[in-house]
């Protein structure tokens, strides 16, 4: 299962860091046109499963924001990759939050007027049900605290879940869900896992072959 594709753009290259929490570690692949032309393995996440992962490059410091495992809905670490010197390492005050209301990252960080905002999904009675805003007040290496100055909520289902914003095309990606009963829901999650354990397969071939 690989989900949340957090892009970002680093000495003018696109990068992309997915969630791929079902494979126990972190990879980073580099974008052209579109197309995965190179990967790396994030050493220091080996062993863990990554839920959301949220990059954020702040006064010349890189920040990983994410959940992790069966805490994923109510507890944000948060890592820092000082100098971008290109390995992260847990935050002094990490974790960041404990609250099923807006721990989990639902976005990208948004930068406005010098303000730093993220989304937390709210998860007090289900997954994804709405999203918090929070604003980050402080952000070092050694510091961090925000306060909750507002939420989003969708008029219909249940959601946001995510929420993104392109603020050079002027586009906004959201997404919400409903439920519905599906008999053949079984079908697709099988299917799922099969081409999750192909990727794996693959993937592993792939960067031992550039080693």
């Amino acid at each position: 299962h690989l989900s949340y594709p957090m892009s970002y753009i680093e000495d003018n290259v696109e990068l992309l860091i997915p969630e791929m929490s079902a494979l126990s570690r972190q990879e980073k692949f580099t974008i052209q046109n579109g197309v995965v032309v190179a990967s790396e393995i994030l050493n220091e996440f080996d062993g863990m499963a990554i839920k959301d992962p949220t990059i954020l490059n702040h006064n010349g410091n890189n920040y990983c924001f994410f959940s992790e495992g069966n805490t994923a809905n109510f507890v944000l670490h948060l890592w820092v990759d000082e100098a971008q010197l290109g390995k992260f390492k847990p935050h002094p005050l990490s974790p960041i939050c404990i609250s099923p209301s807006n721990a989990r990252m639902g976005g990208n960080i948004i930068c406005s007027d010098n303000d730093l905002f993220r989304f937390g999904q709210c998860c007090n009675t289900m997954y994804g049900e709405a999203l918090a805003i929070m604003k980050i007040d402080i952000l070092s290496p050694t510091h961090y605290s925000e306060s909750k100055i507002g939420s989003v909520v969708a008029d219909s289902g249940l959601g946001p879940h995510t929420l993104n914003f392109n603020f050079a095309s002027g586009q906004i990606a959201f997404d919400f869900f409903t439920f519905k009963f599906n008999l053949f829901a079984w079908v697709t999650k099988i299917k799922g896992l099969i081409w999750s354990f192909g990727f794996s397969e693959r993937h592993i071939k792939f960067a031992s072959d550039d080693k």
